[in-house]
């Protein structure tokens, strides 16, 4: 390129499609380029030579208002991807509570508002095992309650009546009372973490009460047996076996949860108290009970 007077060197820049334009001019003495001025120029990338505007130059420029942190609360996210402009996901890191999440740029970092909080919620509770499994129906029974999550309990239920009270003992064990009703039911643990599943090791079984025998009728026979005897008491519901001793009645039946007949069996001379078997257990001997052959 020749040499000699030039004018005065005007730059400017402007900024388009993420680049930088830069453009150098001459707006002094214009001064005629050698024929081989353009193969001298430099070749390089977004360069472009213009005999009238001078030379551009188009610059990488790093985007503007690119994420720099993702937080929630004091902690910063595990990861974070920029999907777009308006777009961003996170992990979230352990912690508990809720926090306002909030993300960083260059321009600053985003206000705390009620649409950026974040609440970590606590597991589900889960029970491991429950005792005793079973009780009276009429409730009562205190059942230790083991697992995990059981923190800040708000609610024990057997099936779906509400324990009659529960106390939360630690973090792995409550203990509750159970409230009256019958039959099997899944015990579950409530708290901010939602309800424990239901699952064999929380199944309480309310059982019914033992027989209880207030009366028989007639209180005696012969040894030969075939006496027809009306027993009365309560608990006989589902009644497996009447004895006169240690035999077994030749036959039974259940009335009512209140009444049985039974028909003696044959043995030998002498007292003997009846006993009647049924899902609760077997009735306890009581001078109301006694048979006497004679």
């Amino acid at each position: 390129m020749r040499s000699g007077s030039v004018g005065r060197i005007d730059v400017t820049t402007r900024t388009t499609n993420d680049h930088a334009i830069l453009r150098v001019t001459n707006s002094g003495p214009t001064i005629p380029p050698d024929a081989d001025d353009h193969a001298r120029q430099p070749s390089l990338p977004g360069q472009e030579q213009r005999p009238d505007r001078g030379l551009c130059a188009c610059l990488p420029q790093p985007p503007e208002g690119a994420a720099t942190r993702v937080a929630f609360g004091a902690l910063a996210a595990t990861s974070y991807t920029v999907v777009s402009s308006t777009k961003i996901t996170a992990v979230s890191p352990a912690q508990t509570g809720a926090h306002y999440v909030s993300v960083t740029t260059a321009g600053g970092t985003s206000a705390n508002v009620a649409a950026d909080i974040y609440t970590y919620t606590a597991p589900a509770p889960v029970i491991t095992s429950i005792s005793p499994s079973s009780g009276p129906q009429a409730g009562g029974t205190t059942v230790t309650i083991t697992g995990t999550g059981v923190t800040a309990a708000t609610r024990v239920a057997f099936g779906a009546l509400a324990a009659t009270s529960f106390t939360l003992v630690s973090s792995t064990q409550i203990t509750a009372v159970s409230p009256a009703q019958t039959g099997a039911h899944y015990v579950s643990v409530t708290t901010a973490g939602g309800s424990s599943a239901n699952v064999a090791a929380d199944i309480y079984t309310y059982t019914a009460p033992a027989p209880v025998i207030s009366m028989i009728s007639p209180s005696s026979g012969p040894p030969a047996g075939g006496t027809t005897v009306t027993i009365t008491g309560s608990g006989f519901t589902g009644a497996t076996h009447v004895a006169f001793g240690g035999v077994a009645a030749s036959s039974f039946s259940v009335v009512s949860a209140t009444q049985i007949t039974a028909v003696s069996p044959a043995q030998a001379a002498g007292a003997h108290q009846i006993v009647v078997t049924a899902p609760g257990g077997t009735s306890a001997l009581v001078s109301a009970d006694i048979y006497t052959y004679t």
